[in-house]
C-alpha cells in the first residue's frame, strides 16, 4: 500500500508491505542504483525509487503488453492502477494505491480543508490530501502535518544526506541530457493526474 504523489511517483512516507516483500527488495535495488548516480537532479530518491521498485515487480509478476514503442515497465503499473484503489498482481500481491490530490478549499473551513490548510494559511503543500482514486474519492488523510513549513522541494524542513554523485555532477556542470533544477509551481501540481 502506498499513494501516488502529485508528481506521479510513490510516497515513501506512506507505505505498508509484508515481511520479505519482493516490492521492498526491488525498492532497495533501485536505491543502490540511485547511489551509483543513475538519476536526474530533479528526482527525489525516496519517491522515485519506490515507484521504480513497484514498476519492476508489476512488470515481472503481472506484465501488460502496452504496444509497440511503449515502456512496458511503466505502462503496466499505470494501466493496472488506473481508476482503481486496489488490484491483484500475480499470485501473491494485492496492491493498493491512493492518490495525492489538491484539497477542495472554499471560503469556510470544511472537514476536508480545515482553517489551517486554507489559502493564505501557511505553506502551499498543506493543501494536498491522500484520497481514494476517482473524482469523488474519499479523503483518507493529509500529505503533510498541519504545522509543516515546507519549501520549494515540498518537504517539511527535512534534512538531506550528502550525495557525492550529485555534488560531482554539480561541480562538473550540467551534462547533455541532465535536467536542470527548477522551482515547483502551483500549476505543476494542480493538474497532476496519476493512475
Amino acid at each position: 500500500m502506498s499513494a501516488f504523489d502529485s508528481f506521479c511517483n510513490l510516497w515513501n512516507a506512506i507505505f505498508a508491505a509484508e515481511a520479505g516483500s519482493p516490492v521492498m527488495k526491488a525498492v532497495v535495488e533501485q536505491m543502490v542504483d540511485w547511489y551509483r548516480g543513475n538519476h536526474t537532479e530533479a528526482e527525489l530518491m525516496g519517491t522515485h525509487t519506490f515507484l521504480q521498485g513497484l514498476e519492476a515487480v508489476v512488470a515481472s509478476e503481472c506484465p501488460v503488453h502496452c504496444g509497440r514503442g511503449s515502456h512496458s515497465a511503466t505502462c503496466g503499473l499505470s494501466w493496472k492502477a488506473k481508476g482503481k484503489l486496489q488490484f491483484r498482481c500475480g499470485t501473491q500481491h494485492e496492491i493498493r494505491l491512493y492518490r495525492e490530490k489538491k484539497l477542495t478549499c472554499g471560503l469556510l473551513p470544511t472537514e476536508e480543508c480545515p482553517e489551517g490548510r486554507m489559502e493564505g494559511n501557511g505553506f502551499f503543500g498543506l493543501r494536498f490530501g491522500i484520497f481514494e482514486p476517482g473524482i469523488k474519492g474519499k479523503l483518507v488523510g493529509w500529505s503533510r502535518f498541519e504545522n509543516c513549513s515546507g519549501s520549494a522541494d515540498f518537504g517539511c524542513n527535512q534534512r538531506r544526506m550528502r550525495d557525492p554523485a550529485s555534488e560531482a555532477r554539480v561541480e562538473a556542470g550540467p551534462s547533455a541530457g541532465t535536467a536542470p533544477l527548477r522551482t515547483v509551481t502551483q500549476q505543476d501540481l494542480a493538474g497532476s493526474r496519476c493512475g
